[in-house]
């Protein structure tokens, strides 16, 4: 199983280089890159929460706003008639477009955290989530 690191909300996937003996480390998510590197699995969480805490205090530093990795906000293109028959829907069971959206979802990813572990065919390459205690932001119930 290959579950990233967390720390901060931020999340990191990691590889290991044969070639060079090393484990090497990337933050996810973010248009900003973020490399670190160890020899060790303790190393590396040490140098991943350096690197979160390094771009944060640079981000400060500079003025800047650090990008976080979701916003729980994204724009999705569709026909005009699925529109239509979403907005339908949505009207005749009394609830809003994105309550649909997000159950859509949820029913076909699972509550997992976005590996598909509740769900009977899971979505290859699409890494599971983990909120450190007390930083999972949450939908308001539809």
């Amino acid at each position: 199983m290959n579950t990233p690191m967390t720390y901060r909300g931020y999340s990191a996937k990691v590889e290991y280089d044969d070639e060079c003996g090393m484990l090497r480390g990337e933050i996810m998510d973010i248009n900003d890159q973020i490399v670190f590197t160890a020899d060790s699995v303790n190393s590396l969480r040490a140098a991943f929460r350096d690197a979160v805490d390094d771009y944060l205090e640079h981000c400060l530093e500079i003025g800047r706003v650090p990008e976080k990795p979701y916003s729980g906000k994204f724009s999705v293109r569709i026909s005009p008639d699925l529109h239509r028959r979403v907005a339908r829907f949505a009207s005749l069971n009394n609830t809003s477009i994105n309550c649909v959206v997000t159950e859509a979802l949820e029913e076909k990813i699972g509550r997992s955290g976005g590996n598909g572990a509740n769900n009977p065919k899971p979505i290859p390459g699409l890494p599971a989530r983990r909120h450190p205690a007390g930083t999972r932001k949450t939908v308001p119930a539809c």
